[in-house]
């Protein structure tokens, strides 16, 4: 049965995590390159448990669904899911997101919806016990994620 809607969470660890306004302009830009429209976007900033750093979180109304992304600076940490009923190549977005980001490394993980609701999962790379919750992955790694 053809898929209808996509997942992907990208798990960006060591991250380098620019001001908020620049993220989400660094984001917007490889929400675009994969062919996904911006409806609208927002996003709000908030103090981390650690004292004078800034987290925040930013979404995306997309014409194929949404995107969002939350950091932690205090861990060097950036997620980021994309949910869409559009086909993306998300080694095209994690090369975006390398680049934005500099990340020591990313985990991208995706699963796909059907029309009868079935979920069919696939792991690129092992996410960390503590991102794991609810789910199995293997082992499998997929070229260019690192």
């Amino acid at each position: 049965m053809r898929p209808i809607y996509q997942y992907h969470i990208f798990d960006l660890q060591g991250a380098m995590i620019p001001r908020m306004e620049e993220c989400m302009r660094r984001i917007a830009g490889a929400l675009e390159a994969v062919g996904l429209t911006i409806r609208k976007e927002t996003s709000c900033q908030f103090e981390s448990p650690e004292a004078g750093i800034d987290a925040f979180t930013g979404l995306w109304v997309l014409a194929e669904s949404h995107a969002v992304v939350h950091t932690a600076p205090e861990h060097e940490w950036v997620e980021i899911v994309v949910a869409s009923c559009r086909t993306i190549d998300p080694k095209l977005f994690t090369l975006f997101v390398k680049r934005a980001f500099k990340p020591a490394k990313i985990h991208h993980k995706s699963f796909e919806m059907t029309p009868a609701g079935e979920r069919r999962g696939q792991c690129l790379r092992k996410l960390p016990e503590r991102r794991q919750a609810g789910g199995s992955c293997d082992d499998r790694e997929s070229a260019g994620i690192d």
